[in-house]
């Protein structure tokens, strides 16, 4: 398996690091994490990755969202610990409304409350695999 590709991006007071990573499987927490829908029976399209604030401090409860302009297709989900995410198969969701996947409509955003909000990235230009994409969060300053 190829390792990840990994760079960082500075986005306006938020630090936004993008790693790549394609494969069918993937494991965590010494189990499979990357599970296909049965009625699919492989992984379409997924997002994964840590949520972590400046000081390299994992996040949680941060509140996750997909939107794929054109379609109106929105996915709210919410982090787990430790500052971990995984999306929802949005490619096999998108295909099951009978849509077709066009990942350079795709964007994704983090909120946390007391963080400034990470700015929408948009996601690797490929319409199906695993790809991870982890944020870095600054503090809001606190206001006088």
């Amino acid at each position: 398996m190829k390792r990840p590709h990994r760079f960082a991006v500075s986005l306006g007071g938020s630090v936004l690091g993008l790693g790549l990573m394609a494969s069918g499987i993937a494991l965590a927490n010494g189990g499979e994490f990357f599970l296909p829908a049965p009625e699919h029976g492989h992984v379409d399209l997924v997002y994964f990755g840590h949520i972590k604030d400046t000081d390299g401090n994992y996040l949680d409860d941060a509140e996750m969202t997909i939107h794929v302009d054109g379609i109106g297709m929105t996915f709210p989900f919410d982090n787990d610990s430790p500052g971990h995410y995984r999306s929802p198969d949005i490619g096999a969701q998108i295909k099951d409304a009978g849509e077709t996947v066009d990942p350079s409509k795709i964007t994704i955003k983090c909120e946390k409350k007391g963080y400034k909000q990470a700015k929408e990235v948009k996601v690797p230009l490929k319409p199906e695999g695993t790809y991870e994409i982890d944020f870095v969060m600054a503090k809001e300053l606190a206001s006088k």
